[in-house]
C-alpha cells in the first residue's frame, strides 16, 4: 500500500471556503513537518493576544508561555481542528505520543493548564520536546488554514465552527457555510 507523504486533517465541523487555496500550497512554503494554527486568542496575523482572553487583573507575563503576548510563534496556543503533516520519523513519534502511548489518556480525570485532548495533549508533547517542536512545527496564523466561524473573512481558506453550541445550530452553520462555498466556488 501506497502512503501519502502528506496528510491534511479537517475536523468535521470546518469546510474548506476557498478552492483556490491547497493544503500541499501552505506546506510547500517550507520543509517543516507539521503545520498548526495558533489558536483563536491570538489576533489576526498571530499578532497578540486578545485582552478579552486574559482573566481580570492577570499580567500577561505570568501566564504560561503558549498564552503570552510575546510568545514566539512555536510556543503559541494551537488549535488542531485542521493542520498538514508529513510522513517522517518525527511526525510518527509525536502521534504515537500523543494518540497511542497515553498523553491523551493521562490527561482524562486530572486537571491541565490546556484543556482541551489532542490539542491539549500535543501542546504538552511540545512543551516536553522544544528543540523538536521549533525544528519541524510551523504555526500559522489560524486564518491561514483555520479561520474560526466568528472571525471568518471572505477569502479565508478553511472556515472552522469549533465551540459552537448547541450541536443543532452548529451544523445548522455549517450547512449555511458550505452552500456559500459552493456558491462562491462556482463563480471563481
Amino acid at each position: 500500500m501506497e502512503f501519502s507523504p502528506l496528510v491534511a486533517w479537517i475536523d468535521a465541523d470546518a469546510i474548506i471556503m476557498d478552492h483556490r487555496k491547497s493544503f500541499s500550497e501552505l506546506a510547500s512554503e517550507t520543509s517543516k513537518l507539521l503545520f498548526l494554527t495558533n489558536d483563536y486568542d491570538r489576533k489576526r496575523g498571530g499578532r497578540g493576544v486578545f485582552p478579552n482572553m486574559l482573566p481580570p487583573g492577570v499580567n500577561p507575563k505570568r501566564l504560561p508561555l503558549a498564552y503570552r503576548p510575546d510568545a514566539p510563534t512555536y510556543l503559541h496556543s494551537i488549535n488542531s481542528g485542521v493542520f498538514i503533516i508529513r510522513r517522517h520519523n518525527w511526525t510518527e513519534t509525536l502521534l504515537n505520543e500523543v494518540f497511542h502511548n497515553g498523553l491523551m489518556a493521562q490527561r482524562l480525570g486530572r486537571l491541565h493548564m490546556y484543556p482541551l485532548s489532542e490539542q491539549s495533549a500535543i501542546m504538552e508533547y511540545r512543551d516536553r520536546n522544544l528543540d523538536g517542536f521549533k525544528k519541524w512545527v510551523k504555526v500559522l496564523p489560524w486564518e491561514k488554514m483555520n479561520s474560526k466561524y466568528s472571525k471568518y473573512l471572505a477569502g479565508d481558506f478553511v472556515q472552522h465552527f469549533a465551540g459552537v453550541s448547541p450541536m443543532g445550530r452548529k451544523y445548522k452553520e455549517v450547512e449555511d457555510a458550505y452552500a456559500l462555498s459552493l456558491k462562491l466556488n462556482l463563480c471563481v
